[in-house]
C-alpha cells in the first residue's frame, strides 16, 4: 500500500490489485515474477493510454508505476524506462502535498515528461 507522508498527516492508498492484475493479464504476464522491461513498459503504456481516456485513475496509475519501478532491476531504474516509473509513481504525493505555486509546476513538469516519454517510445 503507497503511503505518502507530510508534515500534516500520513495518507495510505490502498494498491489496486485487482486492476493490476487485468493489466497484467492484458499483456500475458503469468505472474510477477516474468515482468522484465518490455513487458514492463507494455503494461504501463497501456496504464498510460487509460489513465489518459479517464479509465484508470491516477492513484492507480501512480501506485501501479510506483510498484513496477519497485520491480525494475537496479541497472534499469537509472533507464528512461525507470525514470517515467518513478515520476508515474510521484503524481500521487505531488497532487496531495503540493502547496506552492512552484510545486504545481512540478505536477506539470511530470505529466509533460512521462507525456513525451510515451510519444517517443
Amino acid at each position: 500500500m503507497p503511503t505518502i507522508y507530510s508534515n500534516k498527516k500520513t495518507i495510505n492508498i490502498p494498491f489496486p490489485d485487482k486492476v493490476f492484475n487485468l493489466y497484467l493479464e492484458k499483456g500475458k504476464v503469468k505472474s510477477i515474477d516474468e515482468l522484465n522491461d518490455i513487458n514492463t513498459f507494455f503494461i504501463i503504456k497501456s496504464c498510460h493510454n487509460d489513465f489518459k481516456i479517464g479509465s484508470l485513475s491516477l492513484d492507480d496509475f501512480s501506485s501501479i508505476g510506483g510498484y513496477l519501478f519497485g520491480k525494475l532491476k537496479t541497472i534499469s531504474k537509472s533507464s528512461p524506462l525507470g525514470s517515467v516509473l518513478l515520476d508515474i509513481g510521484e503524481l500521487s504525493f505531488y497532487i496531495r502535498i503540493s502547496e506552492s505555486k512552484s510545486k504545481f509546476s512540478e505536477i506539470g513538469n511530470f505529466l509533460s515528461k512521462i507525456d513525451e516519454y510515451f510519444e517517443n517510445h
